[in-house]
């Protein structure tokens, strides 16, 4: 719990420093300009550390993977998505 809050009070830092504002106030392509640099950004960090066991998750793994599952897991993930 404390490395999930700390990374996204990391990410909003970098994208503060990045933009001058706080990530829900950018519009919409600038926020998908930042994502898309935190994803590249945590790839990178993952080929970095893949022969470090304990080095830490990046959030942005982690936050993906709850947004998705999240999406997925509702009525109109499940149902207009996945056809379920």
């Amino acid at each position: 719990r404390k490395a999930f809050f700390g990374g996204l009070t990391e990410l909003q830092s970098k994208c503060q420093a990045a933009h001058s504002k706080p990530f829900e106030q950018l519009d919409e392509k600038t926020r998908v300009d930042f994502l898309t640099k935190v994803e590249q950004e945590a790839k990178e960090y993952k080929e970095k550390n893949k022969d470090n066991k304990e080095a830490p998750p990046h959030i942005w793994g982690t936050l993906k993977g709850l947004v998705l599952t999240g999406y997925f897991t509702s009525e109109v993930g499940a149902t207009k998505a996945l056809n379920y």
